[in-house]
């Protein structure tokens, strides 16, 4: 099988923060690999995580509810 402008030798670069993920594939001169006409670069975005603080205060805030409307132990 024979492809056209195959590349043999290539990176792939990340950079994953807390809420998107950006991704690259080079060649080792620093030129983007293309695929089916398009350059491979791009990013996925997403909803920004909790904080470990706030899931803290939840569970603080369910705790101190379920203590309060809990009957009075005899």
């Amino acid at each position: 099988m024979s492809r056209k402008n195959y590349v043999d030798d290539y990176a792939i670069s990340l950079d994953i923060g807390n809420a998107s993920v950006g991704w690259s594939a080079f060649t080792p001169n620093y030129r983007l690999v293309r695929a089916k006409g398009h350059e491979l670069i791009g990013v996925r975005l997403f909803d920004p995580a909790d904080t470990a603080e706030s899931r803290r205060m939840a569970y603080h805030t369910q705790k101190v509810l379920a203590q309060a409307l809990a009957p009075p132990s005899s």
